[in-house]
């Protein structure tokens, strides 16, 4: 039979190596890198489980499909739960379905694999983006469609005596509070007037801030609306500027 998946698994293009025992297995995994096991539930030195365990104490992480025998599908059921991708009962059909199986493994793998370079890349862009706006010398507020503050840099928390974990989730106008901050007869907030009107504003006048010790402090703002890449509305980012 072993063989015989050899073979079988070689026309698809596929290289493979065998171990007759747990023991040969782990001596060949602590030397070469592999990137699917085919692992039978019973070999002649231990159990397929056995073997796992003993890569887990190794720390040697590999996908594994499970192969097992008529009447050992519960230890199979068992094994999926330890982190088996699938696995095969030995019968007539083994041959037939393992190579797309084995295909398909290899693409979830592949899949997860790009999921997760994705993931990291996008973190380590975060990251980036929350040490360069915690340097720059503007105070830099965001907010979401409900003008609820969802950051806050630095300055900002200098220029209005709020920090971020206090002032995220809180409604802008609790935060940054300007004195005479109407900008039109119904006295509104720049923050809720972009969020209304979807239009950036960049005053020219000083305004005074009054921050959460009531201190004054002349700062210039510029409020935008954030947008997704497809045009629909995110929040806002407002901008203070200590004068």
């Amino acid at each position: 039979l072993i063989a015989l998946i050899q073979r079988c698994l070689s026309r698809d293009g596929f290289h493979t190596a065998v171990a007759y025992s747990g023991q040969e297995a782990l001596t060949w995994l602590s030397q070469y890198r592999a990137d699917l096991l085919l692992l039978d539930l019973q070999l002649t030195d231990m159990t397929g489980e056995d073997l796992i365990n003993h890569l887990d104490h190794r720390a040697i992480t590999l996908p594994f499909i499970v192969v097992t025998g008529q009447g050992d599908e519960r230890l199979a059921v068992k094994m999926m739960k330890r982190g088996a991708r699938d696995y095969f009962i030995k019968d007539s059909s083994l041959i037939e379905l393992l190579p797309s199986i084995v295909t398909q493994t290899f693409e979830q793998i592949q899949q997860e694999q790009r999921l997760a370079q994705t993931e990291e890349a996008l973190r380590a862009e975060r990251e980036r983006m929350a040490i360069t706006l915690a340097s720059i010398v503007e105070g830099v507020l965001t907010t979401d469609t409900r003008g609820r503050i969802t950051y806050m840099n630095r300055m900002a928390e200098d220029l209005t005596g709020w920090n971020q974990q206090e002032a995220l989730g809180r409604p802008i106008e609790e935060v940054v509070r300007f004195l005479h901050d109407g900008i039109n007869e119904n006295d509104e907030h720049p923050v809720t007037h972009v969020l209304r009107n979807g239009i950036a504003l960049h005053p020219l006048r000083h305004t005074p801030l009054c921050d959460r010790t009531l201190r004054e402090r002349p700062v210039a703002y510029s409020a935008s609306p954030l947008r997704r890449s497809d045009g629909n509305l995110l929040g806002t980012v407002l901008i203070l500027r200590d004068m």
